[in-house]
């Protein structure tokens, strides 16, 4: 975890102070930037939270250090909602528990949500 090693010396730690921000030895975050071992998820989000930066980041996926954007962070939660949903129409027993919708069932679903959106668009707007 090379960019572990960079964003940490970038921002004055050492592995003894940001072991203690995370809740591990200085060893282990030694380990880690050496890829003698891997983080935790717990501590992969401590660690990205404490250096502001993403677990992406810190994993090498990218070289971008920029932690989740604000519009990451609502298509997320847009996600949940729509989750959500989803159970909602599976405790009703309108769709399978598994949520594979036929295509005919997905039709009548999205022809009912715009029959309705006028309506829904009112509720929503009237309960902010």
């Amino acid at each position: 975890m090379k960019n572990l090693r960079n964003i940490r010396k970038e921002q004055g730690f050492t592995c003894e102070s940001l072991g203690k921000l995370v809740n591990v030895q200085k060893s282990a975050i030694s380990k880690y930037e050496r890829g003698e071992i891997q983080p935790s998820q717990d501590v992969l989000v401590r660690l990205s939270e404490v250096l502001n930066c993403s677990i992406d980041y810190l994993l090498e996926k990218t070289n971008d250090p920029t932690p989740m954007t604000l519009q990451k962070k609502e298509l997320l939660s847009n996600e949940k909602a729509v989750l959500k949903m989803q159970q909602v129409l599976v405790d009703e027993g309108i769709i399978p528990p598994k949520g594979d919708l036929t295509d005919e069932q997905t039709e009548i679903l999205l022809n009912y949500i715009t029959a309705n959106a006028s309506f829904l668009k009112k509720l929503i707007h009237d309960n902010k």
